[in-house]
């Protein structure tokens, strides 16, 4: 907690210091406490500090006691959301590299691109507001967000996300919507590595990456132990096979269909075989990828990352943090609180005790 303390005081506060009665370190401070024990608005947020303001004393000053519900909201709404996110990234990032002995460089880095709507966030007047965020799928870390303008789309809005991060020797991922042109150009530039999905949408492309994947050629790619990879897991009635192909001699394709995407080294194919236990029937999914990466390990690893930012981040801010009943409209204050969101959501992963809970019930053992 110490720790965190001195990262918050080091933000800029911008307002009129004589009107100050209320430290800022202190208002987020409360804010954050109030989350991590699954209080959603701001007057639920003041009934907390007030019924726990001698332990809260115990770190923090509150020497003109506890904000009313409306300073809280302005403070959080003239927080600068790049310093926020930074703030709190080189806070959690210490512990990380605490717990596993490495730095963050020495880590793995899978990192997805995915968008989340804040559905309680619109009126009459104003659409709901879409966060586009950077997620390190395997610190758990995220690396930076940008909210997406009414205007634009996510496509419009990753190139700037990515300008804002260090993508070097890092493999990205999104869903197919995000497979394009300027995004590669652009991972490329920031030295970094792809692994995107693609759809029909994107014609011969996809059509030409389907030729390339025959049954014939499935079974000569099998026999190859650097170009195949497959898993089986059981799931309560089923089974389920994933099966790895890599393809990386594929100069016809990247002197036509793939000539605008850039180290466009290999191109994948996961296949998914789901088996019904009770009553035989098999499921086929096929989805087909883009890369810069040869390694076909990598190559699963990361298509079995690409969900993570939404089972393991995105669910949880609604499930165990209740985003999705937040009814703030100021998309500022919305913003800001969906980054102190994410961060406690990370605290909450770091935090051990002597059983094991999950998230949800570490928020109401916490919070008792």
């Amino acid at each position: 907690m110490k720790k965190l303390i001195e990262e918050v005081k080091k933000m800029e506060d911008t307002r009129q210091q004589w009107k100050v009665k209320h430290l800022l370190c202190d208002i987020v401070i409360i804010v954050m406490l109030a989350v991590l024990t699954g209080h959603n608005d701001f007057e639920e947020m003041v009934i907390f500090a007030e019924a726990r303001i001698d332990i809260l004393r115990k770190y923090i000053k509150l020497e003109n006691g506890i904000p009313h519900k409306d300073t809280i909201k302005r403070v959080i709404a003239i927080l600068d959301p790049n310093e926020l996110n930074f703030i709190f990234y080189r806070w959690l990032a210490e512990i990380v590299t605490v717990k596993s002995k490495k730095t963050l460089n020495e880590l793995d880095r899978i990192i997805a691109f995915d968008g989340k709507t804040i559905c309680g966030s619109d009126d009459i007047h104003n659409k709901a507001l879409h966060i586009l965020t950077a997620f390190d799928t395997d610190n758990e870390l995220v690396l930076g967000q940008l909210p997406v303008d009414v205007k634009t789309n996510e496509i419009t809005v990753m190139p700037e996300l990515i300008d804002l991060l260090d993508l070097k020797d890092t493999v990205i991922t999104a869903d197919a919507l995000n497979c394009q042109v300027t995004i590669v150009d652009k991972i490329v530039e920031k030295k970094g590595n792809y692994v995107f999905a693609v759809k029909g949408n994107k014609g011969e492309l996809y059509e030409a990456i389907v030729d390339y994947f025959d049954e014939k050629t499935l079974e000569t790619i099998k026999a190859r132990e650097e170009c195949y990879f497959s898993n089986i897991e059981k799931k309560h009635s089923q089974i389920e096979q994933r099966e790895y192909f890599l393809i990386n001699k594929i100069d016809y394709l990247k002197k036509n269909q793939g000539k605008d995407y850039k180290k466009l080294n290999s191109i994948g194919l996961c296949k998914k075989t789901i088996t019904n236990i009770n009553t035989g029937e098999i499921v086929i999914e096929k989805r087909y990828y883009i890369m810069s990466i040869f390694d076909v390990e990598l190559f699963s690893r990361t298509v079995r990352k690409e969900w993570m930012i939404e089972n393991n981040l995105h669910w949880h801010l609604d499930y165990t943090l209740k985003e999705d009943t937040s009814t703030i409209i100021d998309k500022r204050v919305a913003f800001n609180m969906n980054i102190i969101r994410k961060t406690v959501l990370s605290m909450l992963k770091n935090v051990e005790f002597k059983k094991k809970y999950s998230l949800k019930n570490k928020v109401t053992y916490i919070n008792d």
